[in-house]
């Protein structure tokens, strides 16, 4: 028999939510006996374990379950329920490293609980979700389902790698008129299912479904600071974009790369690497001090746009499918690989890269690939401008019918292999770039009236390459104001067509 101090420790790394009094027939809130279960396990190589049944948390303006700090902490939960009321933010998770959660369902008892897009921005000083991760490191979530959500689903601030394999956020209701089905969102309109800022690392969304989704399905950005001021010719204090200190989380640290950008086209003026961040307020409280390992420039000025780079995270979609969002499917920047996944009724564009001025949110696009991934009846009502872009769009601004003149701040983009069904738009829409491969993709379209449609439309790029596409009816490939280095090659029943 282990000694009293060795059980002791050994019982601390392992906690079941029956030892703590937690009725696991739903007939009684769960919440105190689960928070006594976390309080009572080890800071590192813990584990909570929910035994298969169902559970439920009365609402709360509280987060439910609150974890900080782990080292090393699993959940598993033997396909059990997790039903919540109101408000209740389910999860959170703040400073913890090696996280992994297994095999839950989540649910609401009452869909009027859900939260308006107008109260879910913040409730009590805290950004609502389902699950909110803030700097945290090493995060898997796997089986996961989840049916309804208060708002946003899964929140990342400031964290580092994740692997998301076999979830669904199936988050509608579903109303069968005749032979067809109807998607009802039950999300809060603008909430998405997987929202990160200014994370780092590897995110790799394996076998996920996102389906009836309020907002975007996916949000994968890095927020473009300002430069206030220019101390000397190696340091400046930023600002946030509405002129405030940015979070701890959101900073480079020493090493990181940045990106310099002009605030009125977002052409890009150049990259550097970060000597020291103090995160200490300057200027009566509002920003912070970052200092170059060389000297900047002298275009580098105030109003010079800021924003992570080198660092950014490396996002990975594989095996997905994502369909009936009331807004994009994916909207990301960098760095990103789509690869045999299905989008389908998305009423925005289903894969759109653009860093923003108004949002404040980039970097500029650079290496994402796409590929044998197909599109069914996307973008079917336009973006709201009266500007129709494409169920793929690349830009410099995340609404369409903003144009920022010459600057070209996008590059290197690679759509190959794809195969777009019933597109009431052009399928490829790519403005203000440089380095564009499209190529063996079979585009096809919603014929409307007796003008030819468009299936692929360039605006403003250099050094493309369009070939071997084929499309089930007569098209365009739309060239607008463009370099002369564009090439069109055997593509079948498509029609290259210049302007300006």
């Amino acid at each position: 028999m282990l000694p009293m101090a060795m059980r002791a420790a050994a019982s601390s790394r392992r906690a079941s939510v029956l030892d703590f009094g937690a009725d696991l027939t739903g007939q009684l809130d769960a919440t105190g006996a689960v928070r006594k279960a976390i309080a009572s396990l080890a800071p590192s190589g813990a584990r909570l374990v929910f035994p298969a049944g169902k559970y439920r948390f009365d609402a709360s303006e509280e987060t439910a379950l609150q974890f900080t700090g782990f080292d090393g902490i699993e959940i598993y939960a033997n396909d059990a329920e997790l039903w919540f009321a109101g408000k209740t933010m389910p999860f959170g998770f703040r400073g913890c490293k090696d996280i992994a959660i297994h095999d839950m369902k989540i649910d609401w008892d009452q869909p009027q609980g859900i939260v308006k897009k107008a109260d879910a921005q913040n409730l009590r000083g805290r950004e609502i979700s389902c699950f909110y991760f803030e700097q945290c490191e090493g995060t898997l979530i796997e089986g996961v389902d989840i049916r309804q959500a208060p708002a946003k689903v899964f929140v990342l601030n400031g964290c580092r790698d994740l692997h998301m394999d076999g979830v669904t956020v199936a988050a509608g209701l579903r109303a069968t008129t005749g032979s067809s089905q109807k998607v009802q969102p039950l999300l809060a309109s603008g909430s998405d299912a997987l929202y990160c800022r200014d994370c780092h690392g590897t995110f790799v969304l394996k076998e996920i479904r996102f389906d009836g989704i309020g907002g975007d399905a996916v949000n994968i950005y890095q927020s473009y600071w300002k430069i206030a001021q220019r101390l000397d010719d190696r340091t400046v204090v930023l600002t946030d974009k509405d002129g405030e200190t940015p979070a701890k989380w959101q900073l480079p640290d020493a090493g990181d790369f940045v990106q310099f950008s002009s605030p009125s086209t977002l052409a890009l003026l150049g990259e550097i690497g970060v000597h020291a961040v103090s995160a200490e307020p300057v200027n009566h409280g509002r920003g912070v001090t970052l200092t170059f390992s060389e000297t900047l420039s002298p275009v580098i000025v105030p109003g010079t746009l800021v924003c992570g780079v080198v660092d950014a995270a490396r996002v990975r979609l594989d095996h997905c499918t994502i369909a009936n969002t009331l807004g994009r499917g994916a909207l990301l920047h960098s760095r990103a690989e789509i690869v045999d996944s299905h989008f389908q009724g998305c009423a925005r564009e289903a894969i759109l890269l653009a860093p923003d001025l108004k949002t404040m949110q980039g970097p500029a696009v650079q290496n994402v690939h796409i590929r044998t991934t197909t599109f069914e009846d996307c973008n079917v009502h336009g973006d709201g401008e009266g500007v129709d872009r494409g169920v793929i769009a690349i830009d410099t601004e995340q609404e369409a019918g903003q144009d920022l003149g010459a600057g070209m701040p996008n590059s290197v983009v690679r759509v190959q292999g794809n195969t777009f069904i019933r597109c009431s738009s052009a399928a490829i829409f790519a403005a203000g770039m440089d380095d564009l491969i499209i190529s063996e993709n079979t585009l096809g379209h919603v014929a409307t009236g007796a003008k030819m449609p468009t299936a692929i439309m360039l605006r403003q790029v250099t050094n493309a390459a369009i070939s071997n596409n084929t499309s089930n009816l007569p098209q365009e490939i739309a060239i607008v104001d463009c370099a002369a280095s564009i090439e069109c090659d055997d593509n079948r029943m498509l029609t290259e067509a210049k302007q300006g």
